[in-house]
């Protein structure tokens, strides 16, 4: 989430089995993305809350720059994971790298503190 906007989702499908990883963007569109040594997640359909989802994402996300929001989507029910300001401490790779480049652009900092004087 970039200033309150959703601007990929990450599925997590069968973590404690067959641990793979889906990637979407906002409107629930597969991305051809992955993450580097992970199995790619079959394509799942959008859940019926989908859009409740989101929004409860944004307005989790509303203060910060940016954050990951985990949600859990379980028999219909949405729960909150965590809020985590570096996911895979900052420094997780995606493949084609050119991917990670595209979704920092909606990183804006924008602080009097970075400002020279």
């Amino acid at each position: 989430m970039f200033h309150g906007k959703c601007k990929l989702i990450i599925l997590i499908y069968d973590r404690m089995n067959n641990f793979s990883m889906g990637y979407y963007d906002e409107r629930w569109n597969i991305l051809s993305v992955r993450k580097p040594n992970r199995r790619q997640a079959p394509k799942i359909k959008k859940p019926k809350n989908f859009k409740t989802m989101l929004e409860l994402a944004e307005k989790l996300s509303k203060p910060f720059y940016f954050i990951r929001v985990d949600l859990f989507n379980l028999n219909g029910k949405i729960y909150i994971g965590e809020l985590t300001h570096y996911p895979d401490s900052g420094v997780g790779k995606y493949d084609p790298i050119s991917f990670s480049y595209e979704l920092g652009k909606n990183w804006k900092i924008e602080s009097k503190y970075w400002k020279n004087k």
